[in-house]
């Protein structure tokens, strides 16, 4: 009996043991648990969509004060153009911002 308790005690040991090593390597690894990394990723999009949603809002402020200016100078040509420009940006980012909401409702729920 003592030596089925013995062995019994040795093996909780070791189970005990690599319980252990799985705990640590867990918390080591833990950007790198799929679900903890696309829950990461899903909020740093989050964060990169509202600074850019910002960035959009003062750009459209500032067009329209740009558009309501009656000054006229030497860089009013200059401006122009950087706005054109950045339309331009600001319509390709929306789109990406678009496609990468679809793909967070379409697959990164999944794992929320």
């Amino acid at each position: 009996m003592t030596k089925h308790r013995d062995i019994c005690a040795a093996m909780t040991d070791k189970a005990t043991g690599i319980k252990d090593q799985v705990d640590a390597l867990r918390k080591e690894m833990d950007d790198c648990l799929i679900p903890t990394n696309i829950a990461k990723r899903a909020k740093e999009l989050s964060n990169l969509s509202d600074k850019l949603e910002k960035i959009n809002e003062q750009f459209r402020q500032f067009k329209t004060a740009e558009k309501n200016s009656e000054q006229s100078n030497e860089y009013e040509a200059e401006i122009k153009g950087i706005i054109n420009e950045l339309i331009e940006k600001l319509d390709v980012h929306d789109q990406e911002k678009r496609e990468l909401k679809k793909f967070q409702k379409k697959v990164l729920e999944k794992y929320g």
